[in-house]
């Protein structure tokens, strides 16, 4: 190193020595060389760099675990800024953006690239929700459809909050694939229609209640046999569309069921019971009720669903027989 210097003229080299310990120190030397009487002469000093070493070291292993760190979330650190000119960039893109959008970490276009690949009838909201949270400095979020460069499209939800750093606004936040939770409610609410459709096309009623017995669903064919509306048996509740022995009847035999499948941590078991109810005449219509009990995904029940049928015809005649056999 030094002779290199010497015959460099100038030089700025890191080389250690040792101390009285025998531990290597590190030095900075600088210094410029010097022709006198026929000789060459170097001119300079050397500082202890130990400290700036240790915090070069320090601040390596800190970027070497914020870097592990990202490359482990589920989805695209970064770090966007917005500058008064309406200049917009980015400092920082993690590693998964290739991952995820097929994007490499080109911090320059980035974020162009990023916006034309949006869905075009997205674009327009995409920006105008940058626009709103760089101008009232308030959190960003944002879900939208991204064209990969391979043609696969995919739902992404952006997040990210700001923080005033001198003229610039900075957002540090997280870009989420979340296709697969799309795609799962997509076909959740196409089942769900679907279900809908059958319990409103046949002639039962078909309902669903709380465990409190307030009705969460109610199927139009409700208005056939009792002339009420799904709104207005929704707003009645039991208490309106039941004789009150009926409506004792009902929660006695249900909390009875519930209390039995809880000792039996067994919630399949269904119950039917015959039922006078109040048309909207203020006449008794009788009916058959089948219920079980709606379970979560860890089997705790949340609710009834059930089915109710018209057998007023039925009961009528078994009661014309019994009062023809007296």
């Amino acid at each position: 190193g030094f002779r290199e210097a010497m015959h460099r003229g100038f030089q700025r080299i890191e080389a250690h020595l040792k101390s009285d310990s025998g531990a290597p120190v590190p030095f900075l030397f600088s210094g410029s060389t010097l022709d006198m009487d026929g000789r060459r002469y170097m001119l300079g000093m050397g500082i202890d760099i130990t400290e700036r070493k240790r915090a070069e070291i320090a601040l390596a292993e800190r970027e070497a675990f914020f870097r592990d760190m990202a490359a482990n979330v589920p989805g695209v650190v970064y770090q966007f800024y917005a500058r008064p000119n309406n200049d917009y960039g980015l400092y920082y893109v993690s590693e998964r953006s290739e991952e995820i959008f097929g994007l490499s970490g080109d911090l320059d276009q980035y974020f162009l690239q990023f916006a034309e690949r949006l869905m075009p009838e997205q674009r327009a909201a995409f920006l105008s929700s940058i626009e709103h949270a760089v101008r009232t400095v308030s959190p960003w979020e944002f879900e939208g459809e991204f064209a990969r460069p391979d043609g696969e499209t995919i739902w992404f939800r952006g997040l990210s909050r700001p923080q005033q750093r001198g003229e610039e606004v900075i957002f540090n936040g997280l870009l989420l694939d979340v296709t697969e939770q799309k795609q799962t409610a997509a076909a959740l609410q196409q089942s769900e229609e679907k279900y809908r459709f059958l319990a409103e096309s046949i002639q039962d009623v078909i309902w669903s209640m709380d465990l409190d017995f307030n009705f969460t669903y109610v199927s139009p064919a409700i208005e056939r046999i009792l002339g009420w509306t799904v709104e207005d048996v929704r707003t009645l509740g039991l208490e309106g569309i039941m004789p009150e022995d009926t409506l004792e009847d009902f929660r006695s035999v249900y909390s009875h069921a519930y209390a039995d499948s809880v000792a039996r941590d067994d919630f399949s078991r269904s119950v039917t019971m015959e039922q006078a109810l109040w048309h909207k005449q203020k006449t008794k219509v009788w009916v058959e009720n089948t219920a079980t009990f709606l379970t979560d995904g860890d089997g705790q029940p949340y609710g009834l669903i059930g089915a109710t049928r018209d057998i007023t015809p039925v009961s009528y005649t078994h009661l014309r027989a019994h009062e023809t056999g007296r």
